[in-house]
């Protein structure tokens, strides 16, 4: 993660209920082939101001 740039990180638990979603899409495999239903999560999302600098770069 220092490597990244990172001077914090998160380790989180890599199991068989773990998702990874973006934008509507899955982007990992989950072990069973779809996803499972989990009572946690972890979201990010970008504040419409960063939505709109971001755009005009």
């Amino acid at each position: 993660m220092i490597k990244l740039g990172c001077d914090q990180a998160m380790n989180l638990d890599g199991g068989g209920s773990a998702t990874l979603w973006v934008c509507g899409n899955v982007m990992n495999s989950p072990s069973e082939g779809q996803e499972r239903p989990g009572a946690n999560a972890l979201v990010v999302v970008q504040k419409k101001e960063q939505q709109k600098a971001a755009a005009q770069k």
